[in-house]
């Protein structure tokens, strides 16, 4: 199950950030992902949502800056239900 959710998360941020080699993984973040800027950053979130059929709260959504934050949170989310 976590893999298929790595998997899935990970196309999104090849979608979102139109990144066409296998750079993603958990270790990805704004730092160092130079596409990575406020836009992108939504766009990436509505997606996930969307994907996952979740919603973060308005005020974590700031602090889901890597990967590896993001996967935890959809991950804490899909085990609520």
């Amino acid at each position: 199950m976590y893999k298929d959710i790595e998997s899935d998360l990970f196309k999104i941020f090849t979608k979102v950030f139109g990144i066409i080699d296998n750079s993603i993984n958990m270790n990805t973040s704004q730092e160092n992902l130079e596409n990575w800027d406020s836009l992108n950053h939504i766009l990436l979130i509505v997606e996930i949502e969307k994907k996952f059929n979740i919603k973060f709260k308005v005020g974590e959504i700031g602090e889901l800056d890597s990967a590896k934050k993001i996967f935890e949170r959809v991950i804490y989310y899909s085990n609520k239900d």
